[in-house]
C-alpha cells in the first residue's frame, strides 16, 4: 500500500507544478490550451492537458 501512496505523492509533486505553470504563467502568454482536472471518489484525480494543434 505504501508503494501506491509513494507513487501518488510523486505524481502530485510532478503534476502540480506543471498545472500551476500552465494555469497562471503560460496562460498570460496567450496559452490557448486547456487543463482539465477531474476528481472522482473511486477513481482518483485525473489531470488532462489539452494543447492546441499547430498547423
Amino acid at each position: 500500500m505504501s508503494i501506491i501512496k509513494d507513487f501518488l505523492l510523486q505524481l502530485t509533486v510532478t503534476i502540480l507544478p506543471i498545472f500551476i505553470y500552465y494555469t497562471f504563467i503560460s496562460e498570460s502568454r496567450s496559452f490557448k490550451g486547456k487543463i482539465e482536472v477531474i476528481s472522482e471518489k473511486d477513481k482518483g484525480t485525473e489531470f488532462i492537458i489539452l494543447l492546441p494543434l499547430i498547423a
